[in-house]
This record gives structure tokens, C-alpha cells and sequence, in this order.
């Protein structure tokens, strides 16, 4: 019948629900849920930009500050920049750098998962499951289920990080798709590889094939799809997953190898074993 998936992020402890057989769910481009982890990996570590030097509105409840920032960002756009900078970075601690999970050992792990992965001992993580529980059972008993259905709490989240960042551009630029349902925003960004020191090149339109092709971790090999590629045992599984914009990722570029090619090769070789054609080119 086949096994069923999470995403997992080992530091946060956190999983999602179940995401369903990995033939259903690789094909979902438009799938929503896959708009969460882009976002989960390209939102922010930690306070970002100045949170002033004690003026008394930053001594306010957080909510109060949040809803200050709320009703600013219907404003003028250089008001509520100049206006939230200085207030963004305590809203953003308190309130939403839990939500990223830039930086973070991920995987995509399926219920037929029962040994500890020895990728994560030999990162030093300790593990310790049970003499009855599968690695899977471990992480369904003791990890924090999420909602991915977060595209309210994210839009605010980009929006203070770009208030912190003192950023001119419009604050809901990047998160336009989202809010309008126009056409998959083309543009590329950079899914980098922290642990491994390497990097793929893809867009929304894309990614999820690229990262689920990357990240599927399983002891059993059925994944109901038609392919010999050992699709379950992703190369980056358990690895520090980040996603950088292409400006942000310059300045870094040169410590990092470039796997695009390989990877889309071996994405477009699962799909043609799959008896599929839903890649796209770019």
C-alpha cells in the first residue's frame, strides 16, 4: 500500500501532519502546504536590526506592539518603516522566529522508518527510542505537530523582519503569490546545503520535486512511484537546509559547490521512470 510522510525539523522538534503517499504529494507543485517550507526556510534566525535605545514604546506588551505595526502597515510605506523599525526586533523574537526553521537539520521521513538514521549520531545528536518504538513512533511521540496553514502569520512575519531590515522595497512583495493566488512566482532562489557546503538553483514552480527528491528518508523503499532511483534515501536528509534569495546568497557563494545540474538530472530521471512530464525548464 505504501508508506506515509512528514516533514521533520530535528532542532525545532517539530513535524507536520501527514502529507500522504510520496507519489501524491511529489507531483504538488501548487500544493500549499510545500509554500510552508519555503518559508519555514527562508524566514530569518533569531532578532534581526536594532531594537532601539529604550524609548518607551519598546517597554510595551508585544501584542500591543503588534497591533501598533498592524495598522501602520496600511500607511504610507516610508512611515511604517521609520515608525517600526525600532519596535520589529522584540515582536519578531517573541512572536515569530519560532517559525523559522532556517538553518535546521530537515528531512521527509516515512512511517516505515524504524532505525535512527545514522546521520544524526554521527552529527553527535543523541537519540534515545524506545525498546518498542520505530524512529518514526519517536518522532510522532515526542515532537511538536504544526499547522502549515500559516500564510497569515508568515505575511507578518516578513513584514516586521523587512521593518527590522530598514528595507525600502514594498513589504508585501515577496509575499504576493500568496495573497493574490496570481500565477507561481517564477524567480529563483538559492536552496543551500549548510552541512554539506553545496547548493541547488531552482523557483516555486519547482521546488518541491527539487527538495522532496533531497530530503526523503525511510528504511522501506516503496514510495508508490514508478522509479529505481532510491528516491527514500535522499542525500540531504538530516542536513542544515537554508533558502537564500540570489542577492543574499552572493556574498557567500564562492564556499559553496553549485549541484544544480546533477540535481535536476536526477529530479527529470525520477519523472521519466514515473512515466511523468511535469518539469518544468528554466
Amino acid at each position: 500500500m505504501g508508506q506515509y510522510w512528514r516533514l521533520v525539523c530535528w532542532d525545532k522538534q517539530q513535524m507536520t501532519d501527514d502529507l500522504g503517499k510520496l507519489g501524491g504529494f511529489f507531483y504538488g507543485c501548487s500544493d500549499h502546504k510545500f509554500e510552508f517550507i519555503i518559508d519555514a526556510l527562508s524566514l530569518k534566525r533569531g532578532r534581526r536590526g536594532p531594537l532601539g535605545r529604550g524609548a518607551p514604546i519598546e517597554n510595551l506588551p508585544v501584542n500591543i506592539l503588534q497591533g501598533i505595526i498592524s495598522r501602520l502597515y496600511g500607511r504610507d510605506k516610508k512611515v511604517f518603516l521609520q515608525a517600526s523599525r525600532r519596535i520589529a526586533g522584540k515582536i519578531y523574537e517573541e512572536l515569530y522566529s519560532g517559525l523559522s526553521w532556517q538553518g535546521c537539520r530537515i528531512a521527509c521521513i516515512g512511517d516505515y522508518t524504524g532505525k535512527v538514521p545514522r546521520r544524526l549520531p554521527r552529527a553527535g545528536v543523541k537519540v534515545e527510542v524506545g525498546d518498542d518504538e520505530s524512529f518514526y513512533d519517536y518522532v510522532e511521540n515526542h515532537f511538536q505537530e504544526i499547522d502549515m496553514d500559516m500564510t497569515d502569520e508568515i505575511r507578518k512575519a516578513k513584514m516586521v523582519e523587512r521593518a527590522m531590515n530598514g528595507e525600502e522595497e514594498n513589504p508585501v512583495k515577496m509575499v504576493e503569490w500568496e495573497m493574490t493566488g496570481e500565477e507561481e512566482d517564477p524567480t529563483k532562489f538559492v536552496v543551500l546545503n549548510e552541512s554539506r557546503k553545496e547548493y541547488v538553483v531552482t523557483s516555486r514552480r519547482n521546488f518541491t520535486k527539487v527538495i522532496i527528491s533531497l530530503i526523503c528518508w525511510s528504511d522501506d523503499p516503496s514510495v508508490s512511484m514508478n522509479t529505481d532511483c532510491e528516491i527514500y534515501r535522499g542525500p540531504w536528509a538530516w542536513d542544515r537546509i537554508s533558502i537564500l534569495s540570489q542577492r543574499q546568497f552572493g556574498p557567500v557563494a564562492a564556499e559553496f559547490k553549485d549541484r544544480t545540474k546533477r540535481i535536476y538530472q536526477h529530479v527529470r530521471k525520477i519523472i521519466k521512470d514515473d512515466d511523468r512530464d511535469e518539469f518544468y525548464s528554466e
